[in-house]
Parts: structure tokens; C-alpha cells; sequence
């Protein structure tokens, strides 16, 4: 089963990181650059998953993210960020997000992230096929 991914991750040289962690066939991404286009993204198109930089999402959106809880399929909603804070990653948490994580981790624990959330995200779409 093939998951859909967006990418919302203005730093090149991060959004191509991000690109080659992703299993390439498992996951197929979608890249958007701007705030703007990331929410008419999420509303227009159902997805499995959202990762974004922080440039991008620099602040928790609990309203945007109640609306799209309301969506049949919501994504999970994945923040990364040059510095993070207990504090920080508790409002993110909060408002809904599924993590706010410190862009610099080294590839083999991000990878592990990512595959923990793909795979909740592959199971709820299991069951609702089901």
C-alpha cells in the first residue's frame, strides 16, 4: 500500500534529506514551498503525511488543525526545526501536531521517526478498508 506524503520544506538541502529517508516504494511525496500552498494542499488532497520546516509552520495552528481533524483522512502533521524545546515541542503537541523533532538528528533515529508514523499511518488505513 502506497502512502502520500508532502514535503513542505523550504531548506534544499533538508527537503532532499528528508526525500531519500522516505522508502521511495513505499511513499510517494509531493513538495510545496510555501504555507500557503502546504493548507490548500491538505484540503484540496487527502494525504497520509505532512512534514514540514519550521520557516514553514513557525508557530502551532490549533484552529487550522482542528478543521483538518474534521477531514475523513487527516494526516499526521510532522515538524522539524534547527532548535527545539521542551516547551516548544509541548505547544506543538497541544495543538495537534504528531511531533515537532530537531532537524540535525542523525539519519538513522529521523529514519526510525518517520517509519514509527508510517507505520501507524499504514495500520489506520488498514482498518478503514477493512
Amino acid at each position: 500500500m502506497l502512502l502520500r506524503a508532502i514535503l513542505a520544506i523550504q531548506e534544499p538541502s533538508l527537503r532532499r534529506r528528508i526525500g531519500r529517508l522516505l522508502p521511495q516504494d513505499e511513499v510517494i511525496v509531493e513538495t510545496v514551498e510555501t504555507r500557503r500552498r502546504l493548507w490548500e494542499r491538505m484540503v484540496r488532497k487527502s494525504c497520509d503525511l505532512v512534514i514540514a520546516s519550521k520557516s514553514v509552520i513557525p508557530e502551532p495552528d490549533a484552529h487550522k488543525i482542528r478543521l483538518l481533524r474534521e477531514l475523513p483522512e487527516w494526516p499526521a502533521i510532522l515538524v522539524l526545526a534547527e532548535r527545539v524545546s521542551a516547551e516548544e515541542e509541548a505547544r506543538f503537541r497541544a495543538a495537534g501536531y504528531n511531533g515537532l523533532l530537531w532537524s540535525h538528528l542523525p539519519d538513522d533515529q529521523l529514519r526510525a521517526e518517520l517509519a514509527g508514523i508510517l507505520s501507524q499511518r499504514r495500520e489506520r488505513a488498514l482498518k478503514s478498508l477493512a
